[in-house]
Parts: structure tokens; C-alpha cells; sequence
């Protein structure tokens, strides 16, 4: 799990500015994020979360992860070509460098496939490099128990990402 939450934190909701970033529709979004160790045949458990999003939370996604990149990384470039955002960062994280390179492709404003490999240095919990994919898709209308911000976690928690934010 703590690899898919540091994938996830270096990946997800690339910071790069609004007006660049591809819109994702307001509503239901489930993403699956899976990391296993590089070259090898390992086949990772899925964690699946849902989050209900609408504009102002897309926004502050975007927010949150350039808060978490200034503190963090030395390095965090982004280049949007139409509906391809592609990263690569340089991380300081739980003792290890993290060096990331990854490639986010939308598919219209309904889904998107993220590719990342990572290189840690000196290697994190016995792991020196990390593949992860993540695959985030539109469900749907947000159900009646959930607000804009809602992220549901693996295992039926939710936190409200909005709540986490001071002054909101």
C-alpha cells in the first residue's frame, strides 16, 4: 500500500495549470492503481478509491499536489500535448530519492491511463525501481452519500478532501 499512496502522490493530479490540464466530467470517478516491483512478473493487488469530483475539486487536486511537489521535489517538469501529460520528478520521500517518469493519457473527459516508473535511491523497503499504472474512469452521477471531495478508500473509508484543506 505505501507504494501505491507515494506512486499516487507523484503521479495523480499532475500540477500543471488548470487551463492546461484535460477536464475530467464532474461526477463519479473510480481509479485503480497498481505498483509492483520493475522487471519482474509480479502481479500486484488493484487498490481501488472513488472520489466525486466536480470543478472546484479537480482544481484543488491540482492545488494539493503542487503544494506536496514544492515541499518535496527538485525537479517536477510536465509537458500537456493535447491529451497526453507526460512528468518526470525528482522526489525526497520517506529517506529515498525518488526519480519519476510518467505518462498520462486521457480519453476524452471519461478516462485516463497513467503509465510511471520510479527509481528509488538508496532503495526504499528493499524495492530499487517500481512500476505503476493507474487507470481512473468515469462511473456516473455521485451517489446521494456522497459530496463533492468524497474520496472513498480501499477497505470503505472515506475522507473529504476539501475537509483537508485549511480554510475551506
Amino acid at each position: 500500500m505505501k507504494f501505491a499512496f507515494l506512486a499516487l502522490l507523484l503521479i495523480l493530479p499532475l500540477s500543471v495549470a488548470a487551463q492546461e490540464f484535460p477536464k475530467m466530467r464532474a461526477g463519479l470517478w473510480q481509479t485503480t492503481t497498481m505498483t509492483r516491483a520493475a522487471k519482474t512478473a509480479d502481479k500486484p493487488a488493484p487498490h481501488v478509491t472513488t472520489i466525486c469530483i466536480d470543478d472546484s475539486v479537480q482544481k484543488l487536486m491540482m492545488q494539493m499536489a503542487q503544494g506536496m511537489m514544492r515541499g518535496m521535489c527538485s525537479k517536477h517538469e510536465l509537458r500537456v500535448s493535447g491529451a497526453t501529460v507526460t512528468g518526470d520528478a525528482i522526489c525526497e520521500m520517506m529517506g529515498s530519492r525518488i526519480s519519476t517518469r510518467s505518462v498520462m493519457k486521457f480519453s476524452g473527459d471519461t478516462s485516463y491511463h497513467t503509465d510511471a516508473h520510479m527509481i528509488y535511491d538508496p532503495p526504499l523497503d528493499g524495492r530499487k525501481e517500481a512500476d505503476t499504472v493507474v487507470d481512473g474512469k468515469y462511473t456516473g452521477a455521485c451517489p446521494a452519500s456522497m459530496s463533492p471531495g468524497d474520496l472513498r478508500l480501499p477497505g470503505g473509508k472515506t475522507i473529504n478532501l476539501k475537509a483537508l484543506t485549511p480554510g475551506r
